[in-house]
């Protein structure tokens, strides 16, 4: 709870630093429980789509949301992942767990995504895009 704590007060002091659309992938959807379903990167653009639930912070609809994070200007992508470490759940990255995002500098942001398989996701970049889709069940 602590460190939960401390990354949202650190969230809340860089909010002006961030897009209107950092700004929602933090504080307003969430990614937790969700699958890699597409990683594409061309041409310093990295694409991730992804099969999530329909939960909006403090809020669960019934059905399903497709997300589409388009990254842009990306300066670096990271994947590490250690195969004595992560917990059973289903195959490929497995169930999205948590996900942070850090103002590294004036206009370039790194976004680590952290999965149950152990494998993390380290992108940074200049701009990004979050574009979601919802499905009633």
């Amino acid at each position: 709870m602590a460190a939960n704590d401390k990354y949202c007060r650190y969230m809340e002091s860089i909010e002006s630093s961030l897009s209107s659309d950092l700004k929602r992938l933090h504080w307003e959807v969430s990614l937790h429980d969700s699958h890699l379903r597409r990683l594409h990167f061309s041409d310093g653009t990295l694409e991730l789509r992804l099969d999530g639930e329909r939960i909006d912070k403090g809020k669960y609809s019934s059905g399903s949301r497709k997300f589409r994070l388009t990254y842009r200007d990306v300066r670096s992508l990271i994947s590490t992942g250690d195969p004595k470490k992560g917990l059973a759940g289903p195959y490929g990255y497995g169930d999205l767990g948590y996900d942070e995002i850090e103002v590294l500098t004036a206009g370039l942001f790194e976004h680590r995504i952290l999965f149950s398989s152990g494998i993390e996701l380290q992108v940074r970049f200049a701009d990004f895009t979050l574009y979601y889709d919802d499905h009633a069940s």
